[in-house]
């Protein structure tokens, strides 16, 4: 009689306290400072270039409409026109700094992801052994977020120089003048902009969250981990969807504790401090405050991964999976009367 597979019940609420649990374990039971040090050190590499994020807020009055504004506005087009060599060399100079800056921090955070994930799945804190056992796989795992790194910048700056051009043209003409067809392109071109942010930022979920986890475990690839997740995708996607919800909420209540912690760090420090400690430190040391957030918000996604059945579970000996054998890869038994 052929054995019915049962498809696992998955919540979304039970990983939550399970999730607290390993957090006081890893990190209380006992306390240990040494611990604590160098498990925030995995925990800010792998939140190396994520967390973050811009905001943009609109003064009250209309900055176009004053004649210290024009006058300024005339001064910057006539130093660009003057010097327009120097000034595309520094623009360029510094995208291609920040462009090495974002590849270091996406090496860094593909290794750290990894090494997070090891020192949750086995209580421990270390470096060396995590860092050196899953280069190939974090190797990889860079290679596939430069791709879509490079992709989603190349669209959003296909979007954002028309997108500028259009706010110069109204800016130079300070507001006075309004193009229906321009003003139609402009928040067309946002709301693609949003769009494709919303994915990108739901490319990056799936992978940190669930294919990393699958490549920890297998010792696969990319495309073989990814090729898994999207099967699990498909069978619970209400599940992912609430799971996502969550996580929406999760991350606005710790981007309101970030933000509470850094106007408490600028009251506790004068403000030449602060201005070194953020590049050097800061980070860092912050990551390791909000420690307990960030080991509970990583072992919540593994053990919502873990309701999809044993060979999900990082939190069990981590052993080298075999691929399960199909029906048509078994040789049946020779007869009797066969030659063996």
């Amino acid at each position: 009689m052929m054995e019915t597979l049962q498809t696992p019940d998955i919540s979304v609420l039970e990983p939550i306290g399970a999730a607290v649990k390993k957090t006081r374990q890893i990190l209380f039971c006992p306390f240990s400072i040494e611990k604590w040090l160098v498990l925030g050190f995995c925990a800010w590499l792998a939140g190396l270039g994520g967390g973050g994020g811009f905001n943009f807020n609109l003064l009250g009055r209309n900055v176009g409409a004053t004649p210290e504004f024009d006058r300024f506005f005339h001064e910057v087009k006539i130093f660009i026109a003057q010097h327009l060599p120097l000034v595309a060399l520094i623009g360029i100079g510094a995208v291609l700094l920040l462009v090495v800056i974002g590849l270091l921090a996406l090496w860094l955070k593909s290794r750290g992801l990894f090494m997070f994930i090891d020192g949750i799945a086995r209580n421990r804190a270390a470096v060396s052994e995590p860092w050196t056992a899953y280069r190939a796989e974090a190797n990889a795992l860079f290679g596939f977020k430069l791709i879509v790194w490079l992709t989603g910048f190349a669209a959003a700056i296909a979007m954002l120089i028309p997108l500028c051009m259009i706010a110069f043209t109204f800016i130079q003409t300070q507001f006075k003048i309004f193009y229906a067809g321009r003003a139609m392109v402009f928040f067309l071109l946002l709301f693609a902009l949003l769009l494709m942010g919303l994915v990108y930022g739901l490319i990056v979920l799936l992978t940190d969250d669930f294919v990393v986890p699958v490549m920890y475990l297998r010792r696969c690839g990319v495309r073989a981990a990814w090729k898994e997740c999207i099967g699990l995708l498909k069978s619970r996607l209400g599940a992912f969807v609430l799971y996502t919800v969550i996580l929406v909420a999760a991350n606005i209540v710790l981007g309101l504790i970030t933000a509470l912690g850094a106007m408490l760090a600028c009251c506790c420090l004068c403000c030449v401090a602060w201005v070194f400690l953020i590049p050097l430190a800061g980070g860092y040391l912050f990551t390791v405050f909000i420690l307990p957030l960030r080991v509970w918000r990583r072992s919540y996604a593994l053990y919502f991964l873990a309701q999809f059945g044993g060979s999900y579970n990082v939190f069990e000996p981590v052993m080298e999976w075999i691929a399960p054998v199909s029906a048509a890869d078994v040789t049946p038994p020779p007869s009797e009367g066969e030659n063996i």
